[in-house]
């Protein structure tokens, strides 16, 4: 790092060999940046809060050697660079599969891999399952298990019944619920630590009756906050500094003419039991101040699209900070819609206990390369 603090300059480690034996360069490094940023992904946003404020701050150096070049001086990047933000992608590999139109190889991307880590997703994988072989060139050494085998299973209580029954290995986002049952039988191991998890209430100011401040903080003090923290996780979560005042609640919605109350939709996706059960005590909840509350369950796929076109006035939603030291506030692609954090629940892994090698990550992720049967 420069005196300044705005020229940080990176050598690579050598002889770092994707699956097709290609190895890893500067320039690898420099397309991946310019790629993060043309797709504006979480990658980018994250790069921006660390200096990083478009891919022409990276230059190539030497062909070991990348150099960003800060808008300011930003003590995070250091710790940005320590995570897969962004993926670094074999250059080599990917412009054999960019066609015209896509640059990028977008379309190549969503069924294969192309990166420089321990394992290569095999060819022929679908939603329903894929299998990841070791990468034998990795610079580690090959992996101990040479084949991993994912299984998309959406519903959570049928997660946690193939884990138990010893049907999979390791099962991710679970109910909190389920984490609590699995985590008393027999043969199974539930890792649970304080992490960025948040849920979070949205409002997007856009529709009314939210264009008035006075509804949204209405329905703010309307929240069962301590409810939520206590009895839906079970006490499993961080403090939320926000308190429940129904008294301050009903005054604001008299003095912005809803005395009476109104209907309102709350969209929540149909795949997370947690944001369900949240939905339902918020309904309860504000039963009190005459507000019908009706929640919509939708299709992951189709509540994603809704969100990023800004067409739901009220959701709940999941949200993590994919890297250390920074909030999932900083990297807020709707900033526009205002955020009510209802809960810090602690992040979980529930593994057989015959798996072994579980070492806890800042984003609460298992590396499958680190794990191994005992």
């Amino acid at each position: 790092m420069s005196a300044d603090g705005r020229v940080c300059s990176l050598q690579l480690r050598r002889s770092v060999f994707s699956a097709a034996g290609h190895e890893l360069t500067a320039h690898d490094v420099k397309w991946s940046w310019e790629r993060a940023f043309a797709l504006n992904s979480w990658s980018a946003r994250a790069a921006r809060c660390c200096g990083v404020g478009s891919p022409d701050a990276l230059r190539v150096v030497q062909p070991y050697v990348v150099q960003f070049r800060l808008d300011r001086p930003a003590p995070l990047l250091p710790a940005l660079l320590t995570n897969a933000l962004p993926a670094i992608y074999d250059l080599e590999l990917v412009r054999e599969h960019c066609p015209i139109g896509d640059p990028w190889g977008n379309e190549w991307l969503r069924c294969h891999s192309a990166g420089f880590g321990p394992y290569a997703l095999d060819e022929g994988a679908d939603v329903e399952e894929a299998g990841l072989s070791a990468n034998l060139h990795y610079w580690q050494g090959p992996p101990r298990d040479k084949r991993i085998l994912l299984r998309a299973i959406p519903d959570a209580y049928a997660r946690a019944e193939a884990l138990w029954r010893g049907s999979v290995d390791v099962a991710d986002a679970l109910p909190m619920a389920e984490l609590a049952d699995l985590s008393s039988k027999p043969g199974v191991r539930v890792q649970e630590f304080p992490g960025t998890r948040e849920v979070a209430l949205r409002i997007d100011p856009a529709f009314a009756p939210f264009d008035q401040p006075r509804v949204r903080q209405a329905l703010a003090y309307a929240i069962p906050y301590e409810d939520i923290g206590q009895r839906l996780f079970g006490g499993h979560s961080q403090p939320v500094r926000a308190e429940q005042d129904v008294r301050a609640a009903r005054t604001l919605l008299r003095e912005a003419g809803y005395g009476s109350g109104f209907r309102l939709s709350l969209s929540v996706p149909q795949d997370s039991p947690d944001l369900q059960a949240v939905a339902r005590a918020i309904q309860l909840a504000v039963m009190k101040l005459s507000l019908k509350v009706v929640v919509e369950t939708l299709n992951p796929a189709l509540f994603a699209r809704e969100k990023a076109g800004r067409h739901l006035p009220v959701y709940l939603e999941e949200r993590w900070a994919p890297a250390p030291l920074l909030t999932p506030e900083d990297l807020e692609p709707l900033p526009q819609v205002e955020t009510l954090v209802l809960a810090r629940p602690h992040d979980a892994v529930a593994m057989r206990s015959s798996i072994g090698g579980f070492i806890r990550r800042p984003d609460g992720l298992p590396r499958y390369v680190e794990l191994s049967k005992l």
